[in-house]
């Protein structure tokens, strides 16, 4: 089975929004730049943005490594 990564960070940013901790959270964009480079970027409403390594990633892989940088 072939992963839809920016399908499970737009999931995963809905249920992040719905809660008091990531309310503010905007956007979960995931970009594939080159073989060697995969970023979830998280976008804030205040401007803020964080990217996340998620190079080589399963599909929960992305998601702890989205979690354990929050």
């Amino acid at each position: 089975m072939n992963e839809d990564k920016q399908k499970i960070c737009k999931l995963l940013c809905a249920a992040l929004k719905a809660t008091r901790d990531q309310c503010k959270l905007k956007d979960i964009l995931y970009v594939k730049y080159t073989e060697y480079e995969e970023l979830a970027t998280l976008y804030y409403e205040d401007g803020h943005k964080k990217d996340i390594n998620v190079t080589d990633d399963s599909g929960i892989q992305t998601i702890k490594d989205i979690l354990a940088c929050i």
